[in-house]
C-alpha cells in the first residue's frame, strides 16, 4: 500500500505542480500585457502552488513515514481548497486528491503498525 501510494502521490502531485506552475506563469505574463487598470482572466496560483509543493513533500514522506505524510497532504489539502476559494476552480479537483492519498497513507500507517507489533 506504501508502494501504491507513492506512486498515486508522484504522478498527482506532479501533474498538480505542472498545472499550479503553469496557471502561474501565464497569469504573471497575462499581467504584464494587460493595459493599465484591466484584471488578469488567470487567477492567482501562488497558493496553489504552495499546496503542489506540499503534496510532493508529502509524497516522499509516504514510504518511510506514513504518520508525517498523512497530515500534510491534509495541509496541502486545505491549501488547494483556499486556491480554490481565491478563484483557481480546478483545485476543489486536488484538495479532493489529496484527502484521498492521506486515507491512502493512514492504511498504510495502520499496515506499518501492525507489522511492527508482530515482529
Amino acid at each position: 500500500m506504501r508502494i501504491a501510494t507513492f506512486i498515486l502521490g508522484i504522478l498527482i502531485g506532479g501533474a498538480m505542480f505542472l498545472q499550479s506552475c503553469f496557471a502561474y506563469g501565464v497569469g504573471s505574463y497575462l499581467e504584464t500585457i494587460a493595459p493599465e487598470g484591466e484584471v488578469s482572466p488567470m487567477p492567482d496560483a501562488t497558493m496553489a502552488v504552495g499546496a503542489a509543493i506540499l503534496a510532493l513533500a508529502a509524497m516522499a514522506f509516504s514510504l518511510s513515514k506514513p504518520n508525517a505524510a498523512i497530515w500534510i497532504y491534509l495541509l496541502a489539502a486545505v491549501a488547494a481548497w483556499s486556491a480554490h476559494k481565491e478563484g483557481f476552480s480546478d483545485m476543489e479537483m486536488w484538495a479532493g486528491a489529496m484527502v484521498w492519498l492521506a486515507g491512502m497513507c493512514y492504511w498504510s500507517w495502520r499496515e506499518l503498525r501492525q507489522q511492527r507489533a508482530t515482529a
